[in-house]
């Protein structure tokens, strides 16, 4: 009872803020900081993607803020909500010291290939650990993916460990056509297409990429989303008070501000604060 006080609490609070921010930017449209902190402020949780290069980090952000409504471009350490690393192979001391760095009660660590990385070899990293394929998610299939896909099938293809075997088992003809869709399904793509079309020979490009995003796991990401994004409320509210205490220290919408940051801003701070 008492947490589902204080998560009401907190989102009425960022509620009110962003309310009122709002008002003062557009009380003062010549004020273009102003209205970025408003909008900032007010807009969906803000995502930073570590990782290994190559990971997929990428695409990790690509899927978040597509599936989520997540910012996750040009966003800095500094100014994310919620830090996001993503693990595709077993932690290495690289890795750790990442994860050390993550900001306590709002990270979350991803393992984007589950046949790579096993639970026991993150078992104490701290973060909530969920798993996904990004990749899958954004994927967009097209009919003549699922006719290639098909064709291999019907070659009998089912799971492919490396490009070559594709290509082995289509002509010359379209040996190009299947190599492009091996390099850009990967091999997670290409085992649930291949058995997609296996299972369900009449699939269409739509069915299979509703399939795709299900089994990407990305959409499991969003309700540990939802709970670091109000966990991060109060840092949230600790930092648009430091960009309003500044913008009313270069004149900016003064007593608006000095106003709020001495009423309305510091009561709900101590109301969300930790303890």
């Amino acid at each position: 009872m008492v947490q589902a006080s204080r998560t009401a609490d907190i989102a009425e609070a960022h509620r009110q803020v962003a309310f009122r921010l709002s008002e003062l930017a557009d009380s003062h449209p010549e004020a273009a900081e102003l209205r970025a902190v408003a909008a900032r402020f007010g807009g969906p949780p803000r995502v930073v993607v570590s990782g290994r290069a190559g990971s997929g980090r990428r695409t990790l952000r690509w899927a978040l803020a597509e599936r989520l409504g997540c910012v996750t471009d040009g966003v800095e350490p500094d100014d994310a909500d919620i830090a996001v690393h993503l693990l595709v192979a077993p932690p290495r001391d690289a890795d750790r010291r990442a994860i050390e760095r993550l900001p306590a009660g709002r990270s979350l660590l991803v393992l984007g290939k589950v046949d790579v990385v096993d639970p026991p070899a993150v078992d104490g990293l701290g973060p909530v650990v969920r798993r996904a394929a990004p990749l899958l998610a954004t994927l967009r299939p097209t009919e003549d993916d699922v006719r290639l896909l098909s064709a291999l099938v019907d070659s009998g293809v089912r799971q492919p460990l490396t490009a070559a075997a594709v290509v082995g088992a289509t002509s010359a003809e379209t040996s190009g056509a299947a190599t492009e869709l091996a390099r850009r399904f990967g091999r997670s793509g290409m085992h649930v297409g291949l058995a997609a079309v296996a299972e369900s020979p009449g699939i269409t490009a739509a069915e299979l990429e509703a399939l795709m995003v299900d089994r990407s796991g990305v959409a499991e990401l969003l309700e540990p989303i939802r709970d670091l994004a109000q966990a991060a409320v109060p840092q949230r509210l600790s930092r648009v008070a430091r960009e309003l205490d500044r913008l009313a220290a270069g004149g900016v919408a003064r007593d608006e501000l000095e106003c709020l940051l001495a009423g309305e801003l510091r009561a709900i701070d101590r109301r969300v604060s930790p303890g």
